[in-house]
């Protein structure tokens, strides 16, 4: 039963759009059964996002009536369909498979359409809960950073082993990329002024306007009317997510996928084969049948408003993102032009549980007395099987580009030799060194980005994925940020950075995507990440940190990191 005044509330925040009285009903009933705590403190969460365009992440303290504190909680607050997703993933995907030492789930709790859920953490230590993008802005050594993770990876979601998860990935050929990256990259086609169409489509028509979407020649699409449909080749197409416009218009998401079979249940499963993300724009009023007829098989037209390449270019264009003055000797690619050839070709890829959404905000850091730095995971709403393995890997370290790095480096023209130097680990280790220069905040950064793809593609235990797999996941992800608001000034929200060093923000997601094209064709001979050695430590603090490459500590020694 819900009892919004038995508890006192504090908030030293507000939440944007949720009624104050809806958020202390949802957060007392967190608290239903502990009838000792008779007050809550609610903070923000230094690092994380605040607004209901995603699930709110608050802090709350938990106190007796005679002042004794329990250990503090995690809140997600959010839409109730949300909520229930995590949920569900969560009972589903992490609490059966992975370690004790994650984040636990407290209670859950709902009041009209919004709802909440409550994660608690083991121990009780004064230390405060941060995420991973607050720790990495107030700790210079990003180390230690990194052990945490490496840590959350190679331990606590290792699990049984047989878990399903990064360590336990499964190898399946016939795997286009764009099936996954489809999921995260702008829509193949937008469509306005949408009627359902009488009779059936051709499939090789649907083809040819999918891989022409994709193409230069798709700004010759935006304005005509063109045919979608389920067909032989097509068979299936769901409504994914149904959003409100200010203007009263719909925006429904559509994942059309391609005739290639899926289990259904199970952790071990290849990629859900989405041919194409559509958007079909609809007045309110017809959204009903529009859903209606779509659930019924039917076919549909409408007005090409934007295509996928059109939209990504005219980003690129608009902003500038692909000037850089490029002093490294190599001519830098375009990922525009192979990202449709490139996710449309069949490839073995490696699949597992992956989080979903790995961004600075979705790691939760605390200090222990015994164990040092530890991390959980928190937001599992896009936990699934069937993902690309190394994308939770892929977009944290494009993450962790386009919110620390663009205050740390310089230029762009750093941007590209970070990417050089990470890329001839790899491939020309000797030339490691040349291009970090002894420059402290490139060190610095490539090592923090080094662990990131070791930890994905040469794990203590278990699979490892194949290189090639991460640099398609840097230009599927890096062409993919380019559509968020908040890496453009314009659009920033209040939890990222003021001006950067380097703007706009998405210019490095875009130069990451890039770099990947220009030298992804020097990775198809390497079947694994070399092997590293184990270095020594740069300071006692920093041991944790584990395995690193030779390359890297000679660097190391003649920078001005970590001292003597």
């Amino acid at each position: 039963m819900l009892t919004p005044d038995a508890i006192e509330i504090t908030f030293d925040h507000a939440l944007d759009g949720v009624d104050r009285t809806h958020l202390c009903t949802l957060i007392s009933d967190l608290f239903a059964n502990q009838p000792a705590v008779a007050r809550v403190q609610v903070q923000a969460l230094p690092g994380s996002s605040a607004g209901l365009s995603s699930l709110s992440l608050v802090l709350a303290q938990p106190i007796t009536a005679d002042g004794a504190q329990y250990c503090p909680m995690v809140i997600r607050i959010g839409q109730a369909e949300a909520i229930q997703a995590e949920y569900k993933n969560y009972t589903q995907y992490v609490e059966p498979f992975t370690k004790s030492e994650r984040a636990q789930l407290h209670h859950t709790s709902r009041y009209g359409s919004l709802a909440a859920m409550s994660y608690t953490y083991l121990g009780s230590v004064k230390q405060p809960i941060q995420t991973l993008r607050d720790n990495l802005w107030q700790q210079p050594d990003q180390l230690r950073a990194l052990a945490a993770i490496r840590n959350l990876f190679s331990d606590t979601l290792v699990g049984s082993g047989q878990n399903g998860w990064h360590t336990n990935a499964r190898l399946f050929a016939d795997q286009r990329p764009g099936w996954f990256y489809n999921r995260v990259l702008p829509p193949v086609l937008s469509l306005r002024d949408v009627r359902v169409q009488c009779g059936n489509v051709n499939a090789a028509e649907v083809r040819h306007l999918l891989a022409y979407a994709d193409q230069p020649q798709a700004y010759h699409l935006v304005g005509q009317r063109v045919s979608v449909g389920c067909c032989a080749e097509y068979p299936k197409m769901q409504v994914v997510e149904q959003q409100t416009m200010k203007d009263g218009q719909v925006r429904l998401r559509l994942h059309l996928l391609a005739n290639h079979p899926v289990p259904t249940t199970g952790i071990y499963r290849p990629l859900d084969p989405i041919a194409a993300r559509l958007e079909l724009i609809v007045p309110g009023a017809q959204v009903a049948q529009v859903r209606a007829d779509l659930e019924l098989g039917a076919a549909f037209e409408g007005r090409v408003v934007s295509t996928r390449y059109t939209m990504l270019a005219d980003q690129i264009r608009s902003y500038g993102l692909q000037q850089v003055e490029n002093l490294l000797g190599q001519e830098l690619g375009d990922p525009l032009a192979i990202y449709g050839t490139l996710f449309d070709t069949p490839m073995h890829l490696h699949t597992s549980i992956i989080h979903g959404d790995l961004n600075l905000g979705n790691i939760l850091m605390r200090e222990y007395p015994s164990n040092g730095m530890v991390a959980w995971l928190i937001d599992f709403d896009q936990t699934r099987p069937g993902g690309h393995t190394v994308f939770d890997l892929v977009k944290l370290e494009t993450e962790y580009k386009l919110h620390i790095l663009t205050h740390r480096l310089r230029s762009r023209n750093e941007v590209l030799r970070l990417e050089a130097a990470l890329h001839a680990a790899l491939t020309k280790p000797s030339e490691v060194e040349r291009y970090l220069a002894g420059n402290r905040e490139l060190v610095r950064a490539y090592e923090f980005i080094l662990g990131l793809r070791q930890l994905a593609l040469n794990p203590s235990q278990g699979t490892h994925p194949y290189p090639y797999e991460y640099y398609v996941g840097l230009i599927g992800y890096g062409l993919a940020a380019l559509k968020y608001r908040n890496l453009y000034e314009q659009g920033r929200e209040r939890w990222v950075q003021p001006q950067a060093q380097i703007e706009p923000l998405a210019s490095v997601a875009y130069l990451s995507a890039a770099y990947a094209a220009s030298v992804i064709d020097q990775t198809w001979e390497f079947k694994a990440w070399p092997s590293p050695v184990r270095g020594s430590p740069r300071t006692q603090r920093s041991c944790r940190a584990g395995i690193t490459h030779p390359l890297y500590h000679h660097c190391l020694r003649r920078s001005s990191i970590g001292g003597s």
